[in-house]
């Protein structure tokens, strides 16, 4: 008879509930038939729980599919569009450098023969060095700003000269036509 009685507990997994109708029964506060029918309730409840939660496992998986299967839609969505706008951004970038460098011609080319009148200027202007030797001092021009800095005559060499400049030691070569007397 006692075999029956636990036999419905068998396989439960709430123990904390199992211990609560067992002390119940120990104590006298329910009879043995209360105890069959708690016990089997019990029993009924984890099995609902347990159908329950695998409806929910179920569910859960179906979820994690379909937000994988909208994560590589979304992705792939999201590369087309950085590509769009790689290419989107250069085009327009072309297409405004296009009318510029049609404007600009027309300016080079009436630029040119002032710049031409200019050169000449620039050479009766800035007297070329005769002949500065290896050790001597000149002043070079710095070809990035145009202005002219004290620098040392390191070596000749068939166009012109290796210079160092005395501020901040920078050697370049230059044609005679960048050197003036110090």
């Amino acid at each position: 008879m006692t075999g029956g009685v636990f036999q419905c507990l068998v396989g439960a997994h709430s123990e904390d509930k199992i211990m609560q109708i067992l002390n119940q029964l120990n104590d006298g506060e329910i009879s043995l038939t209360d105890f069959r029918i708690k016990a089997k309730e019990l029993k009924e409840e984890e099995k609902e729980d347990s159908a329950m939660k695998e409806i929910e496992l179920v569910r859960l998986r179906r979820e994690v599919h379909r937000l994988k299967a909208e994560n590589r839609r979304l992705t792939a969505i999201l590369m087309a569009n950085s590509q769009e706008k790689e290419t989107e951004t250069v085009e327009p970038e072309v297409q405004t450098v296009e009318p510029e460098d049609q404007t600009v011609e027309p300016e080079v080319q009436t630029v040119e023969p002032e710049v031409q009148t200019v050169e000449p200027e620039d050479q009766t202007d800035e007297p070329e060095v005769s002949s500065p030797s290896v050790g001597g001092l000149v002043m070079a021009r710095w070809s990035p700003d145009k202005v002219y800095y004290e620098a040392k005559v390191l070596s000749v060499t068939k166009r012109g000269y290796t210079v160092r400049y005395t501020m901040d030691g920078y050697k370049r070569a230059y044609p005679q036509k960048y050197l003036k007397p110090l």
